[in-house]
């Protein structure tokens, strides 16, 4: 999605005002699209970058959670962030 690209600009540009702002908007547009398509994977792993570039660490969990309670695939860096996270 747009926001990310955006995001990760501003990032870089070192501007963390609007870096925040557009992830806050890609977090809620995933989770409303995961809401509605609940076994989608691309979805679910939306949400979990999301947490992990805004440093939602309590969310993040439970988004991982949620996704392996659903058996889920999780490529490589979600298995690497549950692993980091001793969630499994």
């Amino acid at each position: 999605m747009i926001y990310t690209k955006v995001g990760d600009i501003y990032e870089e540009l070192g501007d963390s005002n609007n870096f925040v702002r557009n992830y806050v908007k890609f977090l809620k547009i995933s989770k409303e699209l995961a809401e509605n398509n609940p076994e989608s994977i691309e979805f679910a792993r939306d949400i979990v970058v999301s947490y992990y570039k805004l440093d939602r660490r309590d969310d993040l969990q439970e988004a991982l959670l949620n996704m392996k309670n659903k058996n889920m695939f999780m490529d490589h860096l979600l298995i690497h962030l549950g692993r980091h996270f001793e969630l499994w």
